[in-house]
């Protein structure tokens, strides 16, 4: 039973659940600890110090699979302090399996932390999408972060966020394409830039249907009078049907050098992701 303990101390929630209806052993040596209703009225104090002691005490109990804990994190996801909020983002990342789809819609839904008036906690809701939404989870995701990219606050950031979700998604649901592709008819020349970086990634479909119609749009794009607009438009283009040859470039009015997705296979993983969040702060 000790070591029982000891190995199930590094599972996450669901996974413990699992353990637990695996036999009437595990059940029966994993059960969740109880959750006082002191602890949970602790968590309503007016004092913002009595919340955080039992926000730290919850959290400890809903990593071991407790219900009402667990709840009782989720609830701190609207908290009047910012950083009981953004701790209850981090804990969320640290329970949730990649793709669940509770974890996601809490950030996301009508009122989530995704859409706080309050920038830091919406920038740490981005952070933990990022980790949480890269599997077939991503749809919901993808969706939301879209609406952001013609925010000028949380633009570049949403773009970058909705990359890094579909580097690591085995796939991408049409629903989410769509909402990006909606986003090259905002307004905003910066929206139009960022949508167009995050196509590059989203873009990859395997219905023929889908990725025509991101072709057509990014073909669309890469004629337009603005540069920098054009020259993202290859970039994607580059990304989701292949590098051009230098034939194709008088077409899009670009010069060989101009275009950038040659540069970006160059680059993987974390240092792709830091030069575009390098970007993304400026």
């Amino acid at each position: 039973t000790t070591l029982l303990r000891y190995a199930s101390a590094w599972m996450k929630p669901s996974a413990l659940c699992a353990l637990r209806q695996a036999s009437r052993d595990h059940a029966a040596a994993l059960q969740p600890p109880e959750v006082s209703s002191a602890l949970l009225e602790q968590l309503k104090s007016h004092l913002p110090i009595r919340r955080e002691v039992a926000f730290f005490h919850l959290e400890k109990l809903a990593r071991q699979a407790a219900g009402p804990a667990i709840a009782a994190v989720m609830a701190s996801l609207e908290d009047d302090s910012q950083e009981l909020r953004k701790w209850a983002l981090e804990s969320l990342r640290d329970m949730a399996e990649p793709g669940e789809a509770w974890a996601i819609k809490a950030i996301v839904r009508d009122g989530g932390p995704l859409w706080s008036g309050n920038t830091s906690v919406a920038k740490k809701a981005m952070e933990v999408l990022a980790t949480i939404a890269a599997d077939s989870g991503n749809a919901h995701a993808i969706a939301a972060l879209a609406s952001k990219l013609s925010d000028g606050r949380f633009s570049c950031r949403a773009g970058l966020t909705i990359a890094r979700i579909a580097e690591g998604a085995p796939s991408i649901d049409r629903a989410a394409i769509q909402a990006v592709l909606a986003q090259l008819q905002a307004s905003s020349r910066r929206a139009q830039t960022n949508a167009l970086l995050a196509l590059g990634y989203v873009g990859r479909s395997d219905d023929a249907s889908t990725l025509q119609d991101v072709v057509q749009e990014l073909s669309a794009k890469a004629k337009d009078d603005d540069e920098e607009v054009r020259q993202k438009a290859v970039a994607a283009l580059e990304r989701v049907s292949g590098p051009f040859s230098e034939c194709d470039c008088p077409k899009w009015r670009l010069n060989s050098s101009d275009t950038t997705g040659a540069a970006d296979k160059k680059m993987h993983g974390a240092a792709k992701f830091a030069m575009l969040n390098w970007h993304s702060d400026r």
